[in-house]
This record gives C-alpha cells, sequence and structure tokens, in this order.
C-alpha cells in the first residue's frame, strides 16, 4: 500500500499493514526481519489503462500476522522450503 494517499479532494493520510503477533494479536512494533514466518493478509485491485493497451492487478499488503519473529538480521532472505507442485 502507498503509505501517503492524496484524495481527489487534496485530502492527505498515511497509512501502513497492521502487524499483529500470532500468539497475542497484539501489535508488534519491532522490524520483521528475513527468516521471519509471517501470514500476509491483502488486497487486490484490477486496473487498466485503456490509451496504453494494459490491464493488470495491484496488490496492496493490508495487515501481517507474524508467527516466528526474526529481528536484528542474521535470518534468510530467501527461501529454503518450496511447495511441492501438486500438478
Amino acid at each position: 500500500m502507498k503509505a501517503k494517499v492524496t484524495t481527489q479532494d487534496g485530502t492527505t493520510f498515511e497509512q501502513s499493514p497492521v502487524i499483529v503477533s500470532a500468539e497475542t494479536g497484539e501489535r508488534i512494533e519491532q522490524p520483521v526481519y528475513g527468516g521471519s514466518i509471517i501470514r500476509v493478509r491483502g488486497q487486490v485491485v484490477p486496473y487498466t489503462n485503456a490509451a496504453a493497451g494494459i490491464a493488470g492487478v495491484t496488490l496492496r499488503m493490508k495487515a501481517v500476522q507474524v508467527i516466528e519473529l526474526v529481528s536484528g538480521g542474521g535470518g534468510d532472505s530467501y527461501w529454503t522450503d518450496f511447495e511441492e507442485d501438486a500438478a
């Protein structure tokens, strides 16, 4: 999601995804580093631009549930366990 939004009437507001603990449901204010196990809730927003002949979707992160927190760096920032292809 955009951190700062300006509406059509010129009003501006700031937003950020809600980050909560899976155990307590309470907000987490500390940074979430690579290697953390998280669950993400998002919003899919379609768009079109007829003049340019394009269409697509924008994915907006709305909330994050932290299942296992890695803080202070040192975690893996890449995937090591891949889902098996069911097909």
